[in-house]
């Protein structure tokens, strides 16, 4: 054919791309999910959500046809491989004590990632040199957004193992849930 034999055996666009590979997590067009599957017409992903509500299977495989890719974003969760940076959103009213819940949330945060951020930390250095990039940095913190009158998001940034990402927002949340008691609320 007209392409050299290598490229004949897979997908042009990403090879030009390099936009993921199987294993990945990726998200284009409201499709979210592991790819487990490339050809040159289509990629297959296990599907996580609902949405980004959470990061578990659905049980879904969903196939989509690889020209998405010359007319959408793609978004790879996995860019960085074994270590990525997560941000989860810890919901507060205005009532609420969220200088208190702050700091029980980051507590509780460096506990859930202090037997891994060592590890972390050396994996984004080594990105950083390798790819000519400044590597965020895996020390877990808080910042504060006010989405609208009368509302608080939390919102907690950590590193995460690549594929453990749920299983560490959901400690961290659970932990959260059980030590924070806002006055006058059960």
């Amino acid at each position: 054919g007209i392409f050299p034999r290598r490229l004949a055996h897979k997908n042009v666009a990403l090879i030009f791309l390099n936009a993921y590979s199987l294993g990945d997590r990726i998200e284009i067009c409201g499709i979210r999910g592991n790819v487990v599957d490339q050809s040159l017409l289509a990629t297959t992903v296990l599907e996580t959500g609902p949405k980004h509500i959470s990061s578990q299977y659905t049980g879904r495989a969903v196939v989509f046809p690889n020209s998405l890719l010359l007319s959408n974003p793609l978004i790879n969760e996995t860019y960085m491989k074994d270590y990525i940076v997560h941000v989860l959103t810890v919901p507060l009213t205005s009532d609420d004590d969220w200088q208190a819940a702050e700091k029980i949330l980051l507590d509780i945060a460096k506990a859930e990632c202090g037997p891994f951020i060592d590890v972390a930390r050396v994996h984004m250095k080594e990105l950083e040199g390798r790819n000519w990039l400044d590597a965020p940095s895996v020390e877990p913190r808080v910042s504060v957004h006010v989405p609208e009158p009368g509302h608080i998001n939390l919102l907690l940034r950590i590193p995460t193992p690549s594929h453990r990402t749920s299983r560490v927002e959901q400690a961290i949340l659970r932990r959260f849930l059980q030590a924070y008691r806002p006055a006058g609320k059960i």
